[in-house]
């Protein structure tokens, strides 16, 4: 069976999508516990997240992301599979996360108070570091590969 394989401005701008989706699916998920949260207490774990996503994404994700791309744009074929706009490493991590995050969602063990922030600075977290695949490929567009 072959492969799609695709260039490498295909590969990174695929990464950033995933990201942006990925932040957006979990905050997504803080929008149905908000109902029965009072507005005070609302602002408070939506600023919390806010703080806990901008750290995220300065000290975590931005690191991750220049090095995923410096990885990408590495290869030394012009075209790669699809499949590897990210490390296999990331796969296993994104499957155990999801995972946890699902068990935690679905457990009722932790409160939506604790999980409004969590889900929102997370997700936060990834749509900010999203931008960086984006800038890049505005950095790369002119630039012809091989």
């Amino acid at each position: 069976m072959q492969q799609l394989r695709v260039q490498k401005k295909i590969l990174i701008a695929i990464a950033g999508i995933v990201w942006l989706l990925s932040g957006s699916m979990l905050i997504s998920f803080t929008f149905k516990w908000f109902l029965g949260v009072d507005f005070f207490t609302l602002g408070f774990l939506l600023i919390a997240g806010a703080l806990l996503g901008f750290a995220k994404a300065k000290l975590v994700f931005e690191k991750y992301t220049k090095k995923n791309i410096a990885r990408i744009l590495g290869f030394e074929n012009p075209k790669q599979s699809v499949f590897r706009f990210m490390p296999l490493s990331s796969y296993l991590m994104i499957a155990v996360m999801s995972g946890g995050g699902s068990m935690l969602r679905k457990s009722g063990i932790v409160p939506k108070e604790v999980l409004i922030p969590l889900y929102f600075g997370i997700g936060l977290a990834l749509i900010l570091s999203s931008f960086g695949y984006f800038r890049h490929l505005r950095h790369i567009k002119s630039v012809k590969e091989d």
